[in-house]
């Protein structure tokens, strides 16, 4: 059987905490409407933040057939990742 590889995974990794740092970062000073149109205006004119929830997205299917395929390697692959994203 064919490997199937992790890159949807750690796309899904990546755009999640990109994603959790915008959040945090605008819920300093407490949520409300405003921040829904800072996460438009950021969608619209950051083309790196915008891509990387698009792909992720693309792809979200494919994690659970790549979870049931993990090795050990893959698995710390992922785990250094997250490493590296709790860290930014």
């Amino acid at each position: 059987m064919e490997k199937i590889g992790i890159k949807e995974s750690k796309e899904i990794i990546i755009a999640g905490f990109a994603l959790t740092r915008f959040v945090r970062e605008r819920a300093k000073d407490g949520l409300d409407l405003s921040d829904a149109g800072a996460f438009a205006l950021k969608l619209a004119n950051d083309e790196a933040f915008r891509t990387l929830l698009i792909e992720a997205a693309k792809g979200a299917d494919q994690t659970l057939a790549e979870a049931k395929d993990l090795d050990f390697d893959e698995g710390i692959e992922l785990a250094l990742l997250i490493k590296d994203e709790l860290e930014k």
